[in-house]
């Protein structure tokens, strides 16, 4: 959900209404005027508008004034720059032509990023879906290099939330996030095969794929929860 500009917030709903309808309802795009007008009717009908209803009322007022853009559904979130996700896409293409990063959410929904191509309306452009294949899968959205995550806005609020928390972690941390969530599935954080070598299962992704994206030395380093237990026992042991 977008912030509403401090603008529009403590002003009467009642003044809004009769402001954008004295103003002819400026920049509203037909059915975003038809929205208003419908709210303006509840809130004069039933004295009052629902939470979710007055943001709504709030939130056309500020396209009306010029504050948002009428394209609601093409106002990007920013969710922290992505140049460390980007920097391992641009190491994985020398190797794949369709690399991806398979995640999940802590429920278990999984979700998928994916680099556009050249040819594509987004070009390299990062696509956020559920991974399944395309017209059946859910699309999240897109993120840039800079961290703009345009949103399919037509999805649950809360799943938004969740699916915005997931990148804001890969933008911090992009190693780290995809191999705790490997490590929470037992598959590669890539390729999204199942994990059974140790240093795979410990780092969150196959030998291979940590060839393809660079990361071959971490595979290397990575210990397992099992073997760094047993090493920090027999430090105990023989410390006495």
């Amino acid at each position: 959900m977008l912030d509403l500009p401090e603008e529009v917030q403590g002003v009467p709903l009642t003044q809004i209404k009769d402001e954008m309808k004295v103003a002819g309802y400026p920049n509203l795009r037909q059915s975003q005027k038809g929205f208003f007008c419908d709210l303006g009717y509840k809130l004069t009908a039933h004295d009052g508008l629902s939470e979710k209803q007055e943001y709504w009322f709030r939130l056309l007022y500020a396209v009306g004034l010029g504050l948002v853009p009428p394209e609601l559904d093409k106002v990007a979130v920013d969710v922290g720059s992505m140049t460390g996700l980007y920097a391992l896409f641009k190491k994985a293409k020398q190797h794949l032509k369709y690399p991806r990063i398979c995640l999940s959410l802590a429920d278990e929904t999984p979700v998928v990023l994916s680099l556009a191509g050249p040819s594509a309306a987004h070009p390299n452009a990062i696509n956020v879906t559920d991974g399944k294949p395309y017209g059946e899968n859910i699309w999240y959205g897109r993120v840039n290099q800079e961290g703009k995550w345009s949103q399919n806005t037509k999805l649950p609020e809360e799943s938004l939330a969740k699916v915005g928390r997931l990148l804001k972690h890969l933008s911090e941390s992009p190693v780290a996030t995809a191999k705790k969530y490997a490590t929470l599935t037992g598959r590669c954080c890539f390729c999204n095969k199942e994990l059974t070598e140790k240093h795979s299962t410990a780092a969150g992704f196959g030998e291979t794929c940590a060839k393809h994206f660079g990361l071959h030395k971490e595979w290397k380093a990575a210990v397992s929860v099992i073997d760094q237990a047993a090493q920090e026992a027999q430090l105990e042991e023989d410390a006495q």
